[in-house]
């Protein structure tokens, strides 16, 4: 059996034996005798010829919602029609998030010969602050809204604050999870005076789908991760505001980062439309 066909599926071992089940350069050479002759390096050498490569494993996808389906292309036949009618037809992928006054730990390139740089804490206790905010599908534009917590009357007052930033759309679609606090009386309380304005709830359990989840992993990588300011509170909720406000008139740059631009299934949504037979 050629190479490249075997290591397309997993390597076997025996109870007496487990080995795990990926593959390494030994349980290659082993699988294989034409290799018995070879050093490690040599086998390295001829699967790079062979285009065979050390790969990262990826998840898959898996959501235990029964009306995933039903759920997702409903999300998508949304964004085709955003990018059918972007002036009257908004879509906005909402998210909470909590960031602590206290650097998030990360790789940085130091001096070999000094300790291992430092995510220095300051002051007792550790301060949070959280976010509600929503990035438009179509113009990338952020709107956000930070608070202590994020009670219904929080995410309503978030809700009243996105619909005062599209006077002009005929329906504004704002995604969410499903966080009980979505639907909470105060929530409801402001659709009912919002009433182009809609909620359209993701799976559970499908973090994939709404992609705003990027946008705060590059505010932690751009602000939060091995800041300088934990004695300095009010500066680095500044530095986080500032971050978020570069996107307020809309971001080619963030469309592309967190995939609502691009060969994905939610860019190609928007850019080609959709067919729920596909």
């Amino acid at each position: 059996m050629a190479i490249k066909e075997r290591l397309r599926h997993p390597p076997t071992s025996t109870p007496e034996e487990i080995q795990g089940h990926c593959w390494t350069l030994a349980r290659i050479q082993a699988e294989f005798t034409f290799l018995a002759g070879y050093t490690l390096s040599g086998i390295w050498h001829l699967l790079q010829r062979q285009k065979i490569r050390l790969r990262q494993g990826r998840p898959q996808q898996y959501s235990p919602d029964p009306k995933y389906q039903e759920k997702e292309q409903r999300l998508l036949a949304r964004l085709a029609q955003v990018g059918q009618r972007p002036e009257q037809e908004v879509l906005i992928f909402s998210d909470e998030f909590t960031y602590h006054h206290w650097p998030l730990p990360a790789p940085t390139w130091a001096p070999q010969d000094d300790p291992p740089p430092l995510a220095e804490h300051a002051d007792p206790g550790e301060k949070q602050r959280r976010i509600v905010g929503g990035v438009n599908a179509w113009q990338g534009q952020v709107t956000y809204l930070d608070a202590e917590s994020i009670t219904g009357a929080v995410f309503g007052q978030f809700l009243r604050r996105v619909h005062q930033a599209y006077p002009d759309a005929e329906r504004i679609t704002v995604v969410v999870d499903n966080w009980p606090t979505h639907e909470a009386k105060a929530v409801r309380k402001a659709l009912a005076q919002l009433p182009n304005l809609e909620l359209l709830f993701l799976p559970t359990y499908s973090p994939w789908l709404n992609p705003i989840e990027k946008l705060w992993d590059w505010l932690k990588e751009a602000v939060l991760r091995m800041h300088p300011l934990a004695g300095r509170w009010s500066a680095l909720m500044d530095e986080v505001s500032d971050f978020l406000d570069q996107f307020a008139d809309g971001s080619t740059k963030l469309l592309r980062r967190i995939g609502l631009a691009g060969d994905g299934k939610l860019a190609q949504a928007i850019l080609t439309g959709f067919d729920s037979k596909n």
